[in-house]
Parts: C-alpha cells; structure tokens; sequence
C-alpha cells in the first residue's frame, strides 16, 4: 500500500498510537490538534485499524470536551475530503455542529465549510428537530454534549471489536 498521500508527521503521530496505544501523544494543540486527530483517524480508517480509529475518536472528544471547543471548520473539511460517507467520524463532526455549535461557530465557518458537510448537518438538523418536537424536547435535544454520548456510539465494530461494555 502506498503512503504517498499522507502526510510524513501523519504516519509518525500515527505509529506513535499504535506504539503507545494512546491518541494522548498526538503533538499539537487547540484546533490544530483535532485536526492532526482527524488526520491519524483518517489514516488508520485506511489502514483498516479499527482500534486506533476508535481510540482516536476518543481523543477528539476528550480534546473537544477539555478546550470547550468543538472541531475547527478546517478539521471538519478536511474529514469530510478525506472520508466515506458512511463514516462515525463524520456522525460525530455533524453531531458537534448540530447539538453544541453556538451560532457564531457555524456562520464564521460557513465559507470553509464544504457542501456536503452543510447538506448532511441541515439535514441532521430538521430529523432532530422534528423528532424532538413529537416529545416537546427540542431545547434539550439541541443542547446535548456529544461526550454524554455512550462510549462506543462514533466508535467503528466488527467481529474482532465488538461494541464497547
């Protein structure tokens, strides 16, 4: 397989988790470290590593939860150029934008937002919405944390990683 298409310090950061089995030593920081984390995912995603890509997740949403900041525009272009669209890493990008974006976070990045992004999170918006409104819950709905999510919910399962207890 040809790693011509990733970048050098991707691999490395990438190698890194495999070596050490943790996400925590991705170098970087702020917003600049999500997207090194969508980077590793996006990799490990190609590689067919499932365990890094979860663990990898679960970094992105420790990082989202300690900064209080939910992943940059660029972060989120770049999954979204980088990945299937079946993909829980795009689920979870969509979900931060959907249930914790503030108004300000979404309309500064609109223009480095790429369009199937915006399709995909206008529509995650209104199924929410008019999920919610049946049960009278839309504020609450609107305003979940993603890392009150249970464990596993952006996590990728298969024979030889069954869903998380």
């Amino acid at each position: 397989m040809k790693l011509t298409d990733d970048d050098p310090d991707t691999l490395d950061a990438y190698l890194q988790c495999v070596y050490h089995n943790t996400a925590a030593n991705v170098d970087a920081v702020d917003d600049i470290r999500s997207l090194s984390l969508v980077r590793v995912y996006v990799l490990a995603d190609k590689l067919g590593d499932v365990e890094t890509a979860n663990m990898t997740i679960d970094a992105i949403i420790w990082n989202s939860d300690m900064l209080t900041l939910i992943p940059c525009p660029c972060t989120v272009a770049y999954a979204f150029a980088n990945s299937p669209e079946s993909s829980p890493l795009r689920r979870m990008l969509v979900d931060y934008y959907v249930h914790e974006a503030s108004l300000a976070a979404v309309s500064d990045g609109l223009s480095r937002m790429s369009h199937g992004f915006l399709c995909t999170l206008v529509l995650e918006s209104r199924t929410v919405k008019e999920r919610s409104s049946i049960d009278g819950l839309v504020g609450e709905v609107f305003c979940r944390n993603i890392s009150n999510m249970p464990r596993c919910h952006y996590h990728q399962h298969d024979e030889l990683y069954p869903h998380c207890k």
